[in-house]
């Protein structure tokens, strides 16, 4: 993994689509939310967003959530009928639905060294600034 150049705000349709995925983790109260730019790492993604949720109930209800608000599902998508964690690829964005425990076990968080992007209009501090 190369190191971050530059981020910068996300491109506008980037941007939309990172608004409404953490609106709609908001609605079905995703909790500790984190966008990560890593347009400077060696991935095929721009934003990898991590979210978690405290039932496989929630966990599935965070993803239809978000398939509803974009209305698409997700080029590709893993672990949809997990309890514990779930992928979604929309391309430029990731989206890791994640039990609280299999995200303190795995520490995704911890891989992106990049500041969080800072999202308005969710409430509960729900994507760190």
């Amino acid at each position: 993994m190369s190191a971050r150049q530059a981020g910068g705000p996300p491109p506008p349709e980037d941007g939309a689509m990172l608004q409404a995925i953490a609106e709609a983790i908001d609605a079905v109260k995703g909790r500790d939310t984190v966008v990560f730019d890593v347009r400077g790492f060696e991935v095929p993604t721009s934003y990898m967003v991590i979210t978690s949720g405290e039932t496989a109930k929630q966990l599935r209800a965070i993803r239809l959530e978000i398939e509803d608000r974009l209305g698409a599902k997700p080029f590709q998508q893993e672990g949809a009928d997990s309890q514990q964690w779930m992928v979604a690829d929309y391309g430029s964005v990731i989206v890791h639905i994640m039990s609280q425990d299999a995200r303190a076990f795995y520490e995704l968080d911890e891989l992106w060294d990049g500041t969080p992007v800072a999202l308005e209009g969710v409430s509960d501090g729900a994507v760190e600034p």
